[in-house]
């Protein structure tokens, strides 16, 4: 099964979905700030949740370093 390219979403869902999760787990977001950077695993599987398709995981995780 090949991943989903983000470029079929719209985009601004998906930088909707990745600010919804961000703020639903703001605790995860600040230890990734503290350089807990491994964190980004758990906040790039809940986006994957929510929008419940494979997506490109690398440029998802650029996503969220962009707005984290």
């Amino acid at each position: 099964m090949h991943e989903t390219k983000i470029d079929d979403f719209d985009e601004e869902q998906i930088k909707s979905v990745i600010k919804a999760v961000l703020s639903k787990h703001q605790d995860v977001a600040k230890k990734y700030r503290n350089g807990q950077k491994q964190v980004i695993g758990f906040l790039v599987g809940e986006v994957k949740k929510k929008i419940n398709q494979n997506i490109d995981v690398k440029m998802v995780k650029g996503l969220i370093e962009g707005n984290i």
